[in-house]
C-alpha cells in the first residue's frame, strides 16, 4: 500500500512550525548571573504548535531575549529575574541548590546549558527534596528521585 507524497503523517507533531527553541538562555551571555539577579520582562506568550504549554518571550533589561515555557501564574508584563539572588517565585529562574525545600520547580536542566529536560510539559512540576553535600534530591512526576 503506497502513500501519497503530500500527505500529513498520522500521529506525528507538526514540529516545522514551531516559534522558537524553548531554552535558557546561555549564562555565558549573561556573565555573573550566579552572583546577582538580573530583571526582565514577560513580553508575550505564545501558542507553539506541537506544544502543550504557551511560550513565553522575556526580554532582560541588557536587551537579551529568550523563549522559554512558562508556569501557570505567569502573565504578560511580570516581572521575572534570573539567577543565584533571585526571589523565589513562579516564572523566576534560580540555580537549583538555591531553592528552598519542598518547593515545586518545572523545566530542569540536566546539565547547565542544555534548555531543560524534565517537567517540561504542562501540568508536570518536580519537588525539591534535599540538598546534600553530593547535590540535591528532588522527586520527579514519576515519583522516582
Amino acid at each position: 500500500m503506497f502513500r501519497d507524497a503530500d500527505a500529513v503523517p498520522t500521529f506525528r507533531a507538526s514540529t516545522h512550525k514551531r516559534v522558537a527553541p524553548a531554552r535558557y538562555p546561555s549564562t555565558t551571555q549573561l556573565k555573573g548571573s550566579f552572583e546577582t539577579a538580573l530583571n526582565g520582562v514577560v513580553e508575550q506568550l505564545v501558542h507553539d504548535p506541537g506544544r502543550g504549554t504557551p511560550l513565553g518571550l522575556i526580554r532582560f533589561e541588557s536587551g537579551e531575549t529568550f523563549y522559554t515555557v512558562v508556569p501557570e501564574g505567569v502573565y504578560e508584563g511580570k516581572q521575572i529575574q534570573f539567577g543565584g539572588k533571585a526571589v523565589v517565585d513562579v516564572g523566576n529562574i534560580l540555580p537549583i541548590g538555591k531553592i528552598p525545600e519542598g518547593t515545586m520547580i518545572c523545566n530542569i536542566e540536566l546539565r547547565p546549558g542544555d534548555g531543560g529536560k524534565l517537567s517540561k510539559s504542562s501540568g508536570s512540576y518536580a519537588t525539591v527534596v534535599t540538598h546534600t553535600p553530593n547535590g540535591t534530591i528532588i522527586k520527579l512526576p514519576s515519583g522516582q528521585t
